[in-house]
């Protein structure tokens, strides 16, 4: 996996860089635990470490972020995409580096199961799987970032600012109006199928009893690909349909970033800068991509992994 990725390009780092020894662990979590955990325990926590972008103003705010010198900004603007770029940066100051720039959902699928005249209907999705006697699996229960693709369709808005200091000044949020009531009303036509599960796991395609749809990332796609073979499927978000009107359920464009903490040593945290440049380069981001399906923040391999 991506963790065991990680440590062999670490190792390939200090080959190229003779006289820079790390033994540090790499542990895989949930981008959502890694922010988490620095914010309870900012000194405990890892030295380097890597989160989905709607976590940097906390991290900032929490001191678990070393801010780019200018130099290393200067360098990540040039070889980073804008919208990346601008996922990782706190007013005009970048506190991170851009690892991916594909974090929205998408809509996997056993093409077996879900017709292809189907894919732009939520309700005929719905019954192609209740048919099937198979799962359709969307994390609706426990996460907001999911369940705001309702709410987009429906020309729901949630936009926030932030100070310098990654601080909130100010929202605007119409979730809570009639559009987000038909939203909801979207909604209910997924979790009250006998066919829905609140799940995000692509490994759902290999249950016991199996899912036809999962809506997920590209953090996705190897298990999808794996367990659905030729029947394997992907497409964009569908439509549901309220009261005779179609509304196009939304995603989300988003990042993953890498973080680097603040050191006390000054060494150390200029070789931890420059080793999160490296695991953020062209190179890196091309491996990690053509092994899980990552998508490259970095222009260079965004440019290439079409010829991969």
């Amino acid at each position: 996996g991506i963790a065991d990725l990680t440590k062999t390009q670490i190792m390939r780092f200090c080959d190229e860089n003779p006289g820079i020894v790390i033994n540090a662990p790499v542990e895989g979590i949930y981008e959502s635990n890694s922010a988490s955990n620095m914010i309870t325990d900012v000194e405990s926590g890892a030295d380097i470490f890597c989160f989905a972008q709607d976590q940097l103003t906390r991290l900032v705010e929490a001191g678990a972020l070393n801010k780019l010198g200018a130099k290393t900004a200067e360098t990540v603007r040039s070889l980073d995409t804008e919208v990346a770029v601008k996922a990782a940066s706190v007013g005009n100051e970048l506190y991170c580096y851009p690892l991916t720039a594909d974090n929205g959902y998408f809509m996997y699928y056993d093409k077996s199961v879900v017709k292809e005249e189907h894919l732009g209907s939520l309700e005929d999705i719905i019954a192609d799987c209740e048919a099937a006697g198979r799962m359709f699996s969307m994390e609706c229960e426990t996460s907001a970032w999911y369940v705001a693709s309702f709410f987009f369709a429906t020309g729901c808005v949630s936009d926030w600012t932030t100070d310098t200091s990654g601080s909130f000044t100010s929202v605007n949020d119409t979730f809570n109006s009639p559009e987000g009531l038909i939203a909801m009303k979207g909604m209910e036509k997924l979790v009250k199928s006998s066919s829905f599960l609140s799940s995000s796991n692509a490994a759902d395609f290999a249950a016991a009893t199996p899912s036809a749809v999962v809506i997920c990332g590209t953090w996705g796609s190897s298990a999808a690909k794996e367990a659905l073979g030729d029947n394997y499927g992907v497409a964009e978000l569908p439509s549901f349909t309220v009261d005779g009107k179609s509304y196009h359920l939304g995603s989300y464009s988003g990042c993953k970033l890498m973080g680097v903490k603040p050191q006390a040593d000054a060494t150390k945290g200029a070789v931890l800068q420059q080793l999160a440049l490296y695991l953020t380069n062209a190179e890196c981001s091309l491996e990690r991509y053509e092994a899980q399906g990552w998508g490259p923040a970095n222009k260079e391999a965004d440019a290439t992994k079409g010829a991969v």
